[in-house]
């Protein structure tokens, strides 16, 4: 499993859509071809494909896209806070 519920990660197969950005929603399914399927939301609308067929389907900004498609994007979480002071220089 690449990706959990609340990241962001990046799409790295499907063509046109490689590299766009999805929030990680909640999880659709575990029973696919394609192992875990995410419910994913993009910020802009973006073109949708028939998995099986590969076929375009339409623009939506929330879909569903399987986890083997997806890369988390990981960062220094916001919610934590600095505690050590920095020592000053001499």
């Amino acid at each position: 499993m690449n990706c959990k519920r609340g990241d962001l990660a990046y799409q790295v197969y499907a063509g046109s859509n490689c590299g766009r950005v999805y929030e990680v929603l909640s999880v659709n399914c575990d029973s696919y071809k394609y192992g875990r399927v995410w419910n994913v939301r993009a910020t802009k609308p973006i073109e949708t494909f028939d998995s099986d067929n590969g076929s375009a389907t339409g623009f939506k900004t929330d879909f569903e896209c399987p986890d083997d498609w997806l890369r988390p994007i990981s960062g220094v979480p916001v919610e934590d806070e600095v505690t050590e002071e920095i020592g000053e220089r001499v």
